[in-house]
């Protein structure tokens, strides 16, 4: 980013809105946030949006545009959203993502992440208790790109193979949350939100 901001300082931008394309407010969010900060007194405005799943608001908004991209999936099969994690022992944000599904009525439907909590075995545990044949993987990411194929669908280490196992029929889904038109448009909306937002407000 440092490289961006240093291109708009050359060009004499003056009004700046940086817009995360991350779902949460993790580490990787952090270290954007503190690179922003350093440019704070070069710009007359520098602005901060707020990632995808910033609230539990931000949750129950997003949820029907996901679950609507599986409404012709069945019930009696399992979904399984995998998001990065950050290699914690727990993440609330996961964990209450995960809740929200459950209050809006998804009993069929879980978040795991690749580190940290809630972490996969937890989750194929309460799979087994629906007796579910079909489990679809589907990536909780703005971009699916190597993790899908090392980490959900590839080799012997993957969940995929895990599943597959432990007798289930596996379907992965390659499409990233970036690619939805509704999610486009959330983050487009929390861009808007930062630019009326008072200066020294945003990114809290």
């Amino acid at each position: 980013m440092g490289m961006a901001m240093e291109e708009m300082l050359r060009e004499k931008v003056t009004h700046v809105i940086v817009q995360p394309t991350y779902i949460w407010k993790g580490t990787e969010y952090e270290k954007m946030r503190k690179e922003a900060e350093k440019y704070k007194g070069e710009f007359h405005e520098l602005k901060m949006g707020s990632p995808l799943l910033s609230s539990i608001k931000d949750m129950h908004n997003v949820i029907p545009i996901l679950m609507e991209e599986f409404k012709d999936i069945p019930s009696k099969e399992a979904l399984v959203f995998v998001g990065h994690g950050n290699g914690l022992k727990k993440d609330n944000a996961y964990a209450a993502f995960d809740s929200s599904l459950k209050e809006a009525g998804y009993r069929n439907a879980w978040i795991t992440v690749l580190k940290g909590e809630p972490c996969f075995h937890r989750i194929l545990n309460k799979i087994k208790t629906l007796q579910v044949q079909i489990v679809h993987l589907i990536p909780l990411m703005t971009v699916a790109g190597v993790h899908v194929f090392r980490d959900i669908e590839g080799g012997d280490g993957s969940l995929c193979t895990l599943l597959t196992k432990e007798g289930f029929q596996v379907q992965c889904h390659k499409k990233g949350m970036g690619e939805y038109q509704e999610i486009r448009e959330q983050f487009v909306s929390r861009a808007k939100a930062a630019e009326i937002m008072e200066t020294g407000s945003e990114g809290k």
